[in-house]
């Protein structure tokens, strides 16, 4: 199985989430908190039926302790999309996280979000994380 990851990367209030949560959960078939999904269509919470997994809020933000410890609870799914701040802030987990999931087997993409773009920035950013991950 050929597991993909995207990190969705940017500074604090740039339009990381709302790059994930209005422009590419719609894409696959979410709206709302629903963050499981399985080639465009919701799944149940059954963790045998989970293959994807969206994460807008960053994981500095989460104030997580273990990046390795946070990415290992997802490692058996196809598909993991996430947030984080870049690298060379203060506090940044990018290239742990890349590293973590690297580790795990996953073919990461980082797609770099700008502050105060027009709409189809974050739309074509959406679309990027989309045909990165080939979901069908």
């Amino acid at each position: 199985m050929v597991k993909k990851a995207v990190i969705v990367v940017g500074s604090h209030c740039v339009g990381k989430s709302r790059t994930i949560n209005q422009y590419f959960k719609p894409m696959i078939g979410l709206s709302g908190r629903q963050r499981n999904f399985s080639h465009g269509r919701v799944l149940s919470q059954s963790i045998e039926e989970r293959e994807g997994r969206v994460l807008s809020q960053t994981l500095e933000e989460k104030g997580l302790n273990s990046v390795k410890e946070f990415v290992e609870k997802y490692a058996d799914l196809k598909y993991l999309v996430c947030a984080a701040r870049p690298d060379g802030e203060k506090l940044s987990f990018y290239k742990e996280l890349k590293a973590s999931l690297l580790g795990l087997g996953y073919q990461v993409e980082t797609v770099r979000i700008i502050k105060d773009q027009p709409d189809s920035f974050y739309e074509g950013k959406a679309q990027e994380i989309y045909s990165f991950l080939e979901i069908r």
